[in-house]
């Protein structure tokens, strides 16, 4: 999308050799990522000959990818692909990687993130790590492995002080030590729990001083009853607007990511039959607004006009 914007005749050149490449199964690649039809447009004869393949589907698709990365390597100098929640991934997509990264002909760099904690040796993704690393010296390439834990109180003191512009103190300190006891070290609940005590008026901008204050005693009183940030989260949600639930509870069974047009299909089998006969653009203005509240209260974020996911998966 951004060379499309910068560069509009490299932007068709790529789309065609995409297209050249990859040929018929770029139907295939579409619809595991949805966003490259907002991005490539294709024929609909490519569509009539993919419904009509006798390819087998795993085969064509593997072929799909391999020749896609093929083409995009190719055309960008510095190519880095970042694959989060890699605990989840299935036997495909790790075959699947396997063989992206032993192609040579794709330059790339992969950054793979995962939770340790809930990956053993008997997992798809530790039996890749294991064969990457006797294939790294004849395949050509480097693999690199760095743990990251969570954050200790000297460190969430750093980002307090960086993020309320303050100077270190035993006020700042103290702090730390509350966002410590309430979050684990987690970063994301860290700043969800920031977050939290700014909406509830702990943590406030003193225009009269020009600084953020807070009082540690009232901040340890009024959240006492939650022992983590996952309490705070499911006691945020529980102030939600009954139809917000649903929604919530709704979208949560679509995956980490969902389309909107799956909403429209789904939400109204929630409600009572009176309520699947309603108006499709009064129901279309109703999930955006919910849509919108979602994405305000941090709940999910946006991934395209159409594309939306969780924030973090301990709220899905």
């Amino acid at each position: 999308l951004e060379l499309r914007l910068r560069n509009k005749d490299g932007y068709e050149a790529l789309c065609d050799a995409i297209l050249s490449a990859v040929g018929d199964e770029i139907v295939l690649l579409t619809k595991v990522v949805p966003v490259l039809k907002e991005v490539i447009d294709i024929p609909d004869d490519m569509n009539a000959v993919a419904e009509q393949g006798n390819k087998e589907a795993k085969e064509r698709l593997k072929y799909g990818f391999l020749q896609f990365f093929r083409v995009i390597s190719s055309h960008f100098d510095h190519l880095v692909i970042v694959l989060d929640d890699l605990q989840w991934t299935d036997a495909m997509s790790i075959e699947l990687l396997d063989g992206i990264i032993g192609d040579k002909d794709i330059r790339t760099m992969f950054i793979g993130i995962y939770r340790s904690n809930e990956v053993d040796e008997a997992h798809y993704l530790s039996k890749t790590i294991r064969d990457l690393h006797a294939a790294k010296e004849k395949g050509g390439f480097e693999v690199t492995e760095i743990s990251v834990g969570n954050l200790d109180v000297s460190v969430c003191e750093e980002i307090l002080i960086s993020l309320l512009s303050v100077d270190p103190s035993p006020a700042s300190s103290r702090l730390a030590e509350i966002c410590h006891k309430r979050t684990d070290g987690n970063v994301f609940h860290l700043l969800s729990y920031l977050t939290m005590l700014q909406e509830e008026n702990l943590l406030q901008f003193h225009l009269g001083m020009f600084k953020w204050t807070w009082n540690c005693d009232r901040i340890e009183e009024e959240t006492a009853a939650s022992s983590n940030v996952v309490d705070l989260i499911l006691a945020k949600i529980a102030k939600q607007p009954q139809e917000m639930k649903y929604f919530l509870q709704l979208v949560s069974c679509l995956g980490s990511s969902f389309e909107k047009d799956v909403v429209l299909c789904a939400l109204p089998q929630m409600r009572d039959s009176t309520a699947c006969e309603c108006d499709m653009n009064e129901l279309e203005d109703e999930v955006d607004e919910l849509i919108s509240l979602a994405i305000h209260e941090r709940f999910l974020e946006s991934q395209s006009d159409l594309r939306f996911c969780w924030v973090h998966d301990s709220i899905q």
